[in-house]
């Protein structure tokens, strides 16, 4: 059985946090499986169009967090 180890995300601009400081928007665009035999596996839900100055599109990878950590 497969395991989801990341939540691929893509950073899709800026907000302004409670405490005045200016945090990345993470919006979520898929996920990387893990098979019992070791391979890996990209689902993506999205594909992201939002690039960097220098044309660039970066995608993040972040460990899932327990659904009552997220805010």
């Amino acid at each position: 059985m497969s395991k989801v180890v990341f939540e691929v995300v893509h950073g899709n601009g800026e907000y302004k946090a409670a405490d005045g400081s200016m945090k990345t928007r993470w919006q979520k665009v898929g996920v990387i499986f893990k098979s019992d035999k070791g391979n890996y596996s990209m689902k993506l839900d999205a594909i992201p169009t939002r690039r960097n100055e220098e044309g660039e599109l970066w995608l993040n990878l972040f460990v899932p967090q327990a659904k009552e950590e997220k805010p």
